[in-house]
């Protein structure tokens, strides 16, 4: 059960969602953390963070890559031996930025992207429940694609879009261990994503940075967007 403290951080930090939902990314920042209001600037790349964080950790970059893909997650996208690139994404399912990221991906999928989707629940009080939802479902793809699909901007939570699932004790241990690696990566907001770069190199990236976030951590041509939701990410 959370405390007091965390249910008024959860509170807090779904005032500020509504708030971006409603006035758009101009108005708020491309991400929510779990220490309160958004951001106030869109992120860019911060490896060096991500790497202090690992090191205080007393493990390294690689380390925490091979805890990833023992992780659970969502996956979208091309398989395992046809996938051209491979990123891990943390989301909320009630995260504004989050959808809007993942309408973003939507289109490089088609071009050999792989994105791992890992929910976390913070941002509103029932994210747990939908999480669940999401974690039990027996075909979690789909029910991402519908959540997603049926989000309905000018609404907090997406207008309930996500549906709820019981959160039992196995709901809370598979998001407690994501949440701790989510921690350890040094990441503290959603949407944020983990990927390798051309070396080799693993790199995170928090927040919705901009229309060419995908090309940035894949290398994969830039593809301009007509979605008018997406008018409000800056080029």
């Amino acid at each position: 059960m959370k405390s007091p403290i965390q249910f008024l951080a959860a509170a807090t930090i779904g005032a500020a969602a509504l708030a971006a939902s409603l006035f758009g990314l101009n108005a708020l920042a491309a991400q929510v953390s779990k220490t309160g209001a958004p951001s106030t600037a869109l992120e860019a790349p911060v490896p060096d963070g991500a790497q202090k964080a690992a090191d205080a950790q007393g493990g390294s970059m690689g380390a925490l890559w091979q805890e990833l893909e023992k992780t659970p997650f969502i996956r979208e996208g091309a398989d395992d031996a046809h996938a051209k690139a491979t990123i891990y994404a943390f989301f909320d399912p009630n995260c504004i930025f989050c959808h809007l990221a993942w309408k973003l991906s939507q289109p490089y999928l088609k071009e050999g992207l792989q994105v791992r989707w890992i929910p976390i629940a913070f941002v509103m009080p029932d994210s747990a429940a939908k999480a669940a939802w999401l974690i039990t479902s027996p075909d979690p793809a789909t029910a991402l694609n519908a959540g997603e699909s049926g989000w309905k901007q000018g609404v907090a939570d997406g207008g309930g879009a996500f549906l709820k699932g019981p959160v039992t004790d196995e709901v809370k241990a598979r998001l407690k261990a994501n949440e701790t690696l989510f921690t350890k990566l040094g990441l503290d907001a959603t949407p944020s994503f983990v990927y390798k770069d051309a070396l080799g190199e693993v790199k995170t990236l928090p927040g919705l940075s901009n229309q060419h976030m995908f090309t940035t951590m894949t290398g994969l041509p830039f593809i301009p967007t007509t979605d008018p939701d997406l008018a409000r990410v800056p080029e």
